[in-house]
């Protein structure tokens, strides 16, 4: 029996019991279609025309990724958002242009072809890794610098981050570094039209049995947000709670132990409408099985619980001091949305239901 360190979290601990390694599901493609047509950009704007993907609209929105420089960026067109037959040409730059200070990725140029959109959409750009602190998604001018600041939602695991914007209408768009009083701006802009139309509210608890502990999950999570289509940022508060009994009968060896934690925090999620255009894959810490997740989402943790050992052997019992282990932890999930039933998966943890509320 394998005892964790003090120095890790119980929230850790009890991930790293219930941690496993399946495959990963296959992702979401973008539809076959033929190739796009030549993109001309303003003067400045270098364009990797080779490596240019089509974005086809239907009924049900649609969305297309590519890679530009480092990062992934995808493109998200919920159903409504935009004329249902418009076919888009999304064209990643080879590198920045000239204008843009502090440039982070070389950015994208989106071609709407005449049939621009007339909802809220979404731009997303993923990358291996933490980008600088200050980083967010920017609207680019014609000349290359940045003609705005977007409201960017910044999603971190251990594999990676996830920047994330609702935009309307597309211009080109790229990373770079903002003042934090810019950033401010931008998100006091957002927060100023958003509606929160939406509460995600999940109240479950997942049972399951790894390595002989016999372990208990439960989720309280209540978000709000979203917009007229219910796509967009959410936040609010979270609870992750453990409990988990081990036995383990070895003949002359009878080993014992107990788990139990508790952490509270925030929470937030950023719905797209519509599944997810595949993103990297956030390294084998975090394995999922839920497959064309509508949405991602982490809760930032404060955690505290107690972690017991013992055994009963011929010379009698023995355990060890009852550990108190508390700590910070940054917990990222998935989430599909499907009509008014929302699901949630913590990796290596399970699945929980719950539902999507209008206010």
């Amino acid at each position: 029996m394998r005892i964790a360190r003090s120095s890790i979290t119980i929230l850790a601990c009890a991930l790293a019991i219930s941690g496993c390694t399946p495959p990963a599901p296959g992702t979401p493609t973008v539809p076959a279609g033929s190739p796009p047509p030549s993109v001309v950009a303003p003067p400045g704007f270098d364009l990797d025309s080779a490596a240019a993907v089509p974005l086809a609209i239907g009924a049900d929105g649609g969305n297309a990724t590519l890679t530009s420089g480092e990062w992934t960026a995808v493109v998200s067109v919920p159903g409504g958002s935009a004329p249902a037959g418009a076919n888009w040409t999304l064209t990643p730059l080879r590198t920045a242009p000239g204008g843009l200070v502090d440039a982070l990725a070389p950015g994208i140029y989106v071609d709407e072809a005449g049939q621009a959109p007339t909802g809220d959409c979404v731009i997303a750009f993923a990358v291996k890794g933490k980008p600088h602190a200050d980083a967010s998604i920017v609207k680019l001018a014609d000349d290359g610098s940045v003609a705005e600041v977007v409201a960017t939602v910044r999603q971190e695991t251990k594999g990676g981050t996830l920047l994330l914007a609702e935009v309307t209408g597309f211009s080109p768009y790229s990373v770079a570094k903002a003042s934090a009083a810019a950033r401010k701006t931008a998100k006091q802009k957002r927060d100023k039209q958003a509606k929160k139309l939406y509460v995600i509210s999940v109240h479950d608890s997942v049972k399951f049995t790894k390595a002989d502990w016999k372990l208990e999950f439960t989720l309280d999570l209540d978000l709000a947000g979203g917009s007229a289509n219910s796509s967009g940022a959410y936040t609010g508060n979270a609870t992750l709670s453990v409990t988990g009994q081990y036995t383990k009968d070895l003949g002359v060896l009878k080993g014992k132990g107990k788990i139990k934690g508790s952490a509270k925090g925030t929470g937030n999620a950023f719905l797209v409408g519509l599944p997810l255009a595949p993103l990297p894959p956030l390294g084998d810490d975090f394995p999922y099985q839920m497959e064309e997740p509508t949405g991602t989402g982490t809760m930032s943790l404060a955690s505290s619980g107690s972690l017991s050992v013992s055994a009963d052997t011929p010379q009698g019992p023995a355990s060890i001091p009852v550990m108190s282990v508390n700590g910070k932890d940054l917990v990222p999930y998935r989430i599909k949305v499907e009509g008014t039933n929302v699901t949630v998966e913590i990796a290596n943890v399970g699945e929980f239901s719950g539902h999507l509320v209008k206010f």
